[in-house]
């Protein structure tokens, strides 16, 4: 698992690996920012619940489309990403891409 942390800048920088390489991308921002992303607003789901439903949503994908990156955009602080670390391991053990999340 990659962190790409910072105040400004993060969007720019997951939008260019998105835009170059086979990634599925989600925003969860109480905006979308990346053009042809996934975006859940961040104003109507929990972290956490916002985590699992994005894990069900990973296993529902066709099997055949290999994704070299799993990006998410979120402005929650590392804390709070280091506590779903298990799951986003799991999600690179199983799928085989490497999660690239951008935070605060």
């Amino acid at each position: 698992m990659l962190l790409v942390k910072g105040k400004n800048g993060k969007s720019v920088i997951l939008e260019l690996i998105d835009k170059n390489t086979q990634s599925l991308t989600v925003v969860y921002y109480n905006q979308a920012l990346i053009e042809g992303s996934l975006w859940i607003n961040s104003d109507t789901m929990k972290f956490q619940d916002f985590m699992f439903e994005l894990s069900q949503y990973i296993k529902s994908l066709d099997n055949d489309t290999c994704y070299e990156y799993l990006i998410i955009y979120t402005n929650m602080g590392e804390p709070t990403i280091k506590n779903q670390k298990e799951l986003l391991q799991k999600l690179e053990n199983t799928y085989g891409f490497q999660v690239i999340v951008g935070c605060q």
